[in-house]
C-alpha cells in the first residue's frame, strides 16, 4: 500500500504495517548473532522485516511481486568466509577495525530484516574509506566484496535496492 508523506511523495510500505508507526531503530548495535547477507530489491519505501517480502500460499513462501533477488558478485574469492555470512567473532573484528562503521551501515546486528540502501552513501563512503587500513586480509576482502555488490545493489535497483540480513 501506498500513502503521502509530508512533502507529498506517496511511500510504499508494507500492507502489514498499514497506519501503523515505524519499526523502532536499534541505536545498540549489538552483535548476537551470526549474519548473513542477501542483497534485493524490494517494492517499498522504508526499512522492514522479512517477513513482509514474502507471501505464504499453500504453505510455501513465495516473494511478493517487486522482490527480486541479486546475483551476488565474487562471493568465490572470500575464501575464509561462507558467502556473506558472518560468525559474531569475525563481525566483531570487522566493526572493530572499522570503529564501529560496519554496523552503522547496516543498523545494528539484529536478524529477519532489510534495510534500504539509498540514502546511505555517507555511511557507505565512510566504509570504503577502512578497506586500506584494516590489517588482516580475509577481512580486508570481505569488506570490498561487500562494498562492491553494495554498489552492485545501488547500479541494479535504484532506491529500492535493499540489504537483507537474515
Amino acid at each position: 500500500m501506498s500513502e503521502q508523506n509530508k512533502m507529498g511523495k506517496v511511500i510504499n510500505v508494507p500492507e502489514e504495517r498499514w497506519g501503523k508507526p515505524r519499526l523502532p531503530e536499534n541505536k545498540e548495535y549489538e552483535v548476537l548473532y551470526p549474519l548473513d547477507f542477501r542483497f534485493s530489491q524490494v517494492p517499498f519505501d522504508v526499512d522492514g522485516e522479512i517477513t513482509e517480502l514474502f507471501d505464504v500460499l499453500g504453505g510455501r513462501r513465495v516473494k511478493k511481486p517487486g522482490v527480486n533477488f541479486m546475483m551476488e558478485e565474487n562471493i568465490d574469492s572470500i575464501s575464509s568466509f561462507s558467502g556473506f555470512k558472518l560468525s559474531q567473532s569475525n563481525l566483531r573484528k570487522i566493526n572493530d577495525e572499522t570503529n564501529g562503521a560496519f554496523l552503522r551501515f547496516i543498523k545494528g546486528g539484529e536478524v529477519d530484516r532489510y534495510i534500504l540502501l539509498d540514502g546511505r552513501q555517507n555511511d557507505l563512503e565512510s566504509l570504503r574509506n577502512y578497506i586500506p587500513k584494516i590489517t588482516d586480509e580475509s577481512q580486508k576482502k570481505y569488506l570490498e566484496i561487500f562494498v562492491q555488490n553494495v554498489d552492485l545493489a545501488l547500479q541494479q535497483y535504484g532506491d529500492k535496492a535493499a540489504l537483507m540480513i537474515l
